[in-house]
């Protein structure tokens, strides 16, 4: 759980895609603080995918890729991927298959914005 922090890039062993259709292994960025962790808070991850096609850009937050050896300093990523802002899920620790590098600054903002309005339209939708 050290490694654990809002931000942090995880592998994660059986994801479960918005339809409730397991979809297997994917990256994810941790959305909870070590403050929510501590405090009993579940591990909730917002899953990356490299099929972009499948959302609309509003709710995608596209990351940094480098073609080459060891990818991106800030993702490790070689090819074109995004964080799907709709699709969150709760994981535990066992879920984890590894601990990749930090996401920060202004691209973690922009996710967690992005995050915020996925859960905020989809709490409308539920409402109505």
């Amino acid at each position: 759980m050290d490694k654990l922090d809002c931000g942090r890039i995880v592998l994660l062993r059986e994801v479960v895609d918005p339809q409730g259709k397991l979809v297997g292994e994917h990256f994810g960025i941790v959305q909870t603080t070590k403050a929510e962790l501590q405090a009993g808070y579940p591990i909730r991850v917002a899953v990356i995918s490299s099929k972009l096609h499948y959302t609309t850009n509003c709710s995608m937050v596209k990351l940094p890729y480098l073609n080459q050896k060891g990818g991106h300093p800030q993702t490790s990523f070689t090819k074109p991927s995004a964080v799907i802002c709709c699709w969150v899920v709760d994981v535990s620790a066992d879920d984890i298959l590894e601990y990749g590098r930090i996401v920060w600054g202004q691209l973690l903002q922009d996710i967690a914005a992005c995050v915020s309005r996925a859960a905020e339209a989809k709490a409308k939708k539920t409402n109505h």
